[in-house]
């Protein structure tokens, strides 16, 4: 493979060439030109591989000169063949405008020149070109999945593949209870034969009433949503200005998807309950529109994952037995130089007290994240021994200034103020180190909740291993804590569930508890298969050792025996 930078020649006639390939055929002139510096041509010789199913190198292909084929690695790990390619024919649109992986692989059938993009500099092309990357025409999937909903939690090679809400029926039935109780006020104020400004009151009371109720049901509709990503289902549910709530499951803790219609008007409507299986619970979608297509593509995004995974797991082997056979084994790592011990601090013993009095309720520790309850949970335990050390100082100094009520007790019983105070502050004292003691953290392999009893009375450890973990759900349940920016973190196991309470920002925890598991996941994934690579390979060596050394030589005949020895052996 070479690549070099376009001429100037070349210029023109690849403007005209690039005109006619679908995503660009809207382009004006003026957008082309504005591509050609981060167009680059590479030569791949037939047999060559463009690019291996499952790798993400961010990069669209333009074929501009000769053919190639396609083949997609299923779920199962089959090799199935995805048809040929021919001149201007592009590849990898989504990996450019979403970075995703790619899901063929592709080899180069003859001599082949492709004109390349990588996402890092289109994108800054599209950011200084006004209205470029609105004139782009992507296909219907990887268009929709450019105009759906960004949230801040996804991951930067995240897209969404589904956004849905419930039918737009389940708000009109909710609104039948409240339309028919106005329609019965309506028919009692008439009945009853109410005087005409009674009667205006009351139907003026129940519009309002009902129009409010209204307004708040389609908020709630329209902040109860679900996301399907690339890599997980996440359901969003909010009660407007009260509470939120956001669960999530990775796609690869899916193990089922159960459909039903459960009426004639759902049929005539199309819309259906979904349950999405997980391997330790499920994820309720009920009155979903279009609820077929979106199980079939849930399913689809699966499989997507799955066929990834199988594809890179085979790139890795034949990557290990490349390595083995033409530079033998992988020399082992260079040791990490320590770094020197730090120089004690003049101030250590008052920054110590500051951190002590004064902890972070979030803490970053190397790669563990460790997490403490918020300030508020401290507050509310702590505010009676902390007024009660407030009313003992003012009385102090009442008694001190010789201030009505206290200024006439005894000098002598300066000792019952010195008593009381450390009363309360061994108090607080103990309420705050309960609070301090209590950490949520988050390693590299495990998630822990530890609960300490001050003076290491006793201690609670709850510990999950990353892999454990099949979904994750964070609370904001009231408005102060929405607008204190704190809440609850949910972390279910098989069996158990570890609940990160009160913590600052449960949003980017559990952002970041789903980040770290797919690491985890990827980590342990490549160390299986490179076990497995490394006993393949070990079998390939010591075949290939064998058929160096040729076959192997014919074990020894037996020796004849005389005619006695035979006669005597053949006798009972």
């Amino acid at each position: 493979m070479t690549d070099r930078q376009l001429t100037i020649d070349e210029v023109e006639a690849l403007v005209e060439f690039l005109g006619k390939v679908p995503l660009f055929a809207e382009l004006r002139t003026s957008d082309l030109r504005a591509l050609m510096p981060i167009a680059e041509t590479e030569v791949y010789p037939a047999g060559a591989v463009l690019y291996h199913q499952g790798e993400a190198d961010n990069t669209l292909y333009i074929i501009f000169k000769g053919e190639v084929n396609l083949v997609h690695i299923d779920p199962q790990g089959a090799p199935q063949e995805a048809g040929t390619r021919g001149v201007g024919a592009w590849l990898g649109e989504s990996a450019l405008l979403l970075g995703e992986p790619h899901d063929v692989t592709v080899r180069a059938v003859t001599e082949t020149t492709v004109i390349t993009f990588e996402r890092t500099t289109f994108k800054a092309v599209c950011d200084s070109t006004p209205g470029l990357r609105v004139r782009l025409t992507p296909n219907e999937e990887n268009a929709r999945k450019i105009n759906a909903p960004h949230f801040g939690w996804q991951a930067e090679d995240e897209s969404v593949v589904i956004f849905v809400r419930q039918h737009s029926w389940s708000v009109i039935r909710s609104m039948l209870i409240p339309v028919a109780l106005m329609a019965v006020a309506i028919i009692v104020v008439s009945v009853v034969g109410l005087s005409t400004v009674v009667g205006i009151v009351i139907g003026v009371l129940a519009g309002l009433g009902l129009l409010g109720f209204t307004f708040y049901l389609i908020l709630d509709w329209r902040d109860d949503y679900y996301v399907v990503t690339n890599k997980r289902l996440v359901h969003v549910d909010e009660i407007p200005f009260i509470r939120t709530k956001r669960e999530e499951a990775p796609l690869t803790a899916v193990s089922e998807i159960q459909f039903a219609r459960n009426s004639i008007l759902a049929h005539l409507l199309d819309f259906g309950d979904l349950r999405v299986e997980t391997f330790s619970g499920f994820v309720a979608m009920p009155d979903i529109p279009h609820p077929a297509e979106v199980k079939n593509l849930i399913q689809r995004e699966i499989e997507r994952v799955k066929a990834r995974a199988r594809a890179s797991e085979r790139n890795a082997i034949r990557d290990e037995l490349k390595q083995r056979i033409t530079a033998g084994e992988a020399p082992p790592p260079a040791e990490t130089p320590k770094a020197p011990a730090p120089t004690p601090s003049p101030f250590a013993l008052f920054t110590g007290a500051i951190r002590y009095f004064f902890p972070r309720l979030e803490e970053k520790q190397g790669d563990t994240l460790i997490w403490r309850k918020h300030w508020i949970v401290l507050w509310q335990t702590s505010i009676w021994p902390f007024l009660g050390m407030i009313v003992v100082a003012w009385a102090t100094w009442n008694w001190w200034n010789s201030w009505f009520p206290f200024g006439g007790l005894s000098g002598s019983l300066w000792w019952i103020w010195l008593v009381l105070f450390l009363g309360f502050f061994v108090w607080w004292l103990w309420l705050f180190e309960d609070w301090r003691n209590d950490l949520y953290i988050i390693t590299s392999t495990r998630v822990i909740d530890i609960e300490r009893v001050p003076f290491l009375l006793s201690e609670k450890r709850r510990e999950a291993n990353l892999s454990r973990i099949q979904t994750t759900e964070i609370k904001i349940p009231t408005p102060m804590a929405r607008s204190l920016g704190y809440g609850d973190l949910t972390i279910r196991v098989p069996g158990a569930a570890i609940e990160f309470k009160f913590i600052k920002n449960p949003a980017a925890a559990q952002a970041e508890v789903t980040r770290r598991m797919a690491n985890f996941a990827r980590m342990q994934a490549e160390n299986e298969a490179r076990g497995r690579r490394t006993e393949l390979s070990d079998w390939f060596a010591v075949y290939d050792q064998i058929q160096k050394s040729g076959p192997a030589p014919a074990p020894p005949a037996a020796p004849l025996s005389s005619p006695e020895e035979q006669t005597e052996n053949d006798s009972p």
